[in-house]
């Protein structure tokens, strides 16, 4: 059994990018060391360490917006025993497993949503149908902070006044009961938005940049307004078998942490069809908005030509279509209607806020 300055290789992936390396890591009485292959070395603190969900073969540790896999559960043991501060946190396969019953067993109710959802993979709709809204709005609002933590949020006014005049247009056309919108931008220069359960998006700097024109920003807000609208994120947690933590941490059920809660949200895949419903929702909402839906088709044809480099459309979520086959439908929506669409900022003005919040 490995034991004190023993090593472990590992899988470390950038959760932003999802570049993966191979890296050897070591824990220590204050943390994990982590050496990749290219020489990079680093100590993730115990008090910033998560565990994920991992799998009945690999650990899963994150920290910082990254995260190792390790196919050896007994470095947890080890972990424990040189670093005894993580036992409350970090749990061996026989502990993770006792977690997982705890919450789901809190309650009658909840053992019935959870149980149809992770059993059956196909049943994950009527379970989100079940599932109270109220349980998205406590997800997302405890894991925002990780997405966007506040020194990170973009303060500036003119932004702020921006993003309020292009959502606004667009947040009247969804039905009250949807629930609201909480949009943030991030001084990240990753070109991508990220849409967690209750309404949280968050959208980086990089997007901003990328949007020639507010309407290419409406069109990719429209999306992932709509992931949050058809309940995707939620969706995509029972598939994920991921619901355990869910629960647990609503009803309070089992010890669960923000980190861990927002490391099993931003691993998550979304599915072709839930991409391809996101565009189509995204669409109609152009429309009753009266925004030229053609910018949500500009920022495809640009982007599209990046194919790989850009992590909206397909490395931070693996899943989205092909780029040019959701270009090609969102072309044969605009030509199937014809509209008189409204200006949303003026150009001069947009093209000074796009490069702001840096």
């Amino acid at each position: 059994m490995p034991t004190w300055g023993a090593e472990w290789m590992a899988t470390l992936v950038d959760e932003r990018t999802k570049r993966t390396r191979q890296t050897m890591v070591s824990p220590t009485v204050d943390g994990l060391d982590v050496r990749t292959e290219e020489g990079e070395w680093r100590q993730w603190p115990w008090a910033r360490v998560t565990q994920g969900v991992g799998s009945k073969s690999e650990v899963e540790l994150r920290c910082d917006g990254e995260s190792v896999r390790v196919a050896d559960w007994t470095m947890i043991d080890s972990i424990h025993r040189i670093a005894p501060v993580t036992r409350g946190r970090l749990k061996s396969q026989a502990g993770k497993k006792l977690g997982q019953i705890a919450g789901l067993y809190v309650g009658a109710a909840v053992v019935g949503v959870a149980a149809a959802w992770l059993a059956i993979g196909w049943a994950g709709a009527w379970a989100v149908a079940a599932a109270p809204r109220s349980w998205e709005k406590k997800i997302g609002e405890a894991a925002i902070g990780q997405f966007a933590p506040s020194e990170k949020v973009c303060g500036d006014r003119d932004v702020y006044l921006a993003m309020q005049t292009v959502a606004g247009r667009l947040r009247a056309t969804v039905p009250a009961e949807a629930g609201a919108f909480d949009i943030r931008v991030v001084d990240d220069p990753l070109v991508n938005a990220v849409t967690l359960p209750g309404g949280y998006i968050v959208v980086y700097r990089g997007l901003l940049r990328a949007s020639d024109t507010p309407e290419e920003l409406a069109g990719v807000l429209a999306h992932e307004m709509q992931h949050a609208v058809q309940r995707h994120s939620m969706k995509a947690l029972g598939r994920e078998a991921a619901l355990w933590s869910v629960v647990a941490w609503v009803t309070g059920g089992a010890d669960v942490g923000v980190g861990q809660l927002a490391g099993e949200l931003a691993g998550l895949k979304m599915q072709r069809e839930d991409e391809l419903a996101a565009d189509a929702g995204a669409l109609e909402m152009l429309l009753a908005a009266q925004i030229d839906a053609g910018g949500f088709e500009s920022f495809f044809e640009k982007l599209g030509r990046q194919e790989g480099s850009v992590p909206w459309l397909g490395q931070a979520v693996s899943t989205h279509p092909e780029s040019q086959e959701r270009l090609r439908r969102i072309r044969r929506w605009r030509e199937a209607r014809d509209y008189a669409a409204k200006p949303l900022l003026d150009g001069e003005r947009w093209r000074e806020v796009r490069v702001r919040c840096r």
